[in-house]
Parts: C-alpha cells; structure tokens; sequence
C-alpha cells in the first residue's frame, strides 16, 4: 500500500508539472554554490533541521521529472562514498525501482554515483546522480513513463549541472 501511495504521489506530481511552459530556466542555489539548467520552469522547496538545510528544485516536461536536491550537512561527513551509495539506495527503495546500470560519477576529481533506473513493474524509468564534496550533497534526478523519457533532455538537464569553485 505504501508503494502505491508513493508511486501515485510521483505520478500525480509529473502529470501536474507537465502543464508547465517549454522553456528553459536555471536553478541557482541563493548561495550561489550550485546550479542547473531545467528545461522548464521549476518549483523550490527548502526545509532545515539540526543536522541539515536542504533545497529541491524540480520541474516536469512532456511527463518527464526533473529535480536537483541540494543538502548542506552540519555534522561532519568523511565517508562520501559510502553515503553516496546509502543516498541510492534509499532513492530506490522510495521509488520501488532497481538499479540496471550503475558507474562512477567523476564531477572535478570528486566521484559519486551515476545509476540508471527501471521500476515500477517497468512503468517508470530514470536516472539518478548523486555526490557529495565537503559538507554538501548533491542529488540529480530525471524519470518518467518509458514511453515519455527523453535521453537528451535528461543528459543537456545533467550535463548543465555546475559548482562554483567555492564548493569544491
């Protein structure tokens, strides 16, 4: 029950974002540490605890999903590997996806993960890039139906993503 609940919520949440103009818009973090070139207008969402302030941005075209998620850790993080592949899985069981393809992400000398998706009884496909360099963590994310997705809209959405040399 609980997957189809979820399952329903990112439905629901493309088909909604899917009414949003064609036009591309970028997402700069108001610290000015991130950004990311949407092809489409997007929507933000911040929320804060004790031990992280977090940002998503995301917008939806043609029932294709696109988000970033960007979460400042305030303890300390050092194993960024092993969170990097904690934030996958945790991203797949949400989605009730598997992973088909995964490799490293190398973003300026830092690695992460790049993983390609399928779930949803093969009702959804996507891919998901996840890093974290420092105190930040960095979640970039694209799916949709299979009949919806569109590999280079994904990859220009992907390839747009950049940090200032700050945040390095």
């Amino acid at each position: 029950m609980k997957h189809l609940i979820k399952t329903f919520a990112l439905l629901l949440s493309l088909f909604l974002f899917s009414f949003a103009p064609s036009k591309r818009s970028t997402f700069t973090s108001e610290d000015g540490l991130v950004s990311i070139t949407f092809p489409t207008d997007f929507t933000t969402d911040k929320n804060s605890n004790e031990n992280v302030n977090r940002i998503k941005a995301q917008g939806a075209l043609n029932d294709q999903l696109f988000v970033i998620g960007y979460a400042q850790h305030l303890n300390k993080m050092v194993e960024h590997e092993e969170m990097a592949d904690v934030s996958l899985k945790s991203f797949v069981e949400t989605l009730g996806a598997e992973v088909t393809k995964q490799e490293v992400w190398e973003y300026k000398k830092n690695k992460g993960i790049h993983a390609w998706l399928k779930g949803n009884n093969n009702e959804l496909v996507g891919e998901y890039k996840v890093i974290l360099i420092g105190q930040n963590q960095f979640q970039l994310i694209s799916v949709a139906e299979p009949s919806k997705w569109d590999e280079k809209a994904a990859a220009k959405f992907f390839k747009s993503f950049k940090l200032a040399k700050e945040a390095l």
